[in-house]
């Protein structure tokens, strides 16, 4: 899941870590003007003005705002 609002970005990542780790590094080696940076949490991060929480629903987990 992936969704962007102005210059933030929501991700929500189901792969391993180290697999994180290499799509941070390959976003940050596009464009040296731009950073991204990672923010993680396990069933609840806050985005924006929200607080979203990941729910099982058949044996995903969806964002829940």
């Amino acid at each position: 899941f992936w969704t962007m609002y102005v210059d933030d970005i929501l991700c929500i990542w189901n792969d391993p870590d180290a697999n994180l780790q290499s799509l941070m590094d390959c976003l940050n080696s596009c464009q040296p003007a731009i950073s991204f940076t990672l923010e993680m949490g396990n069933t609840r991060l806050a985005y924006l003005d929200l607080c979203i929480t990941l729910v099982d629903h058949l044996n995903v987990r969806l964002p829940e705002f």
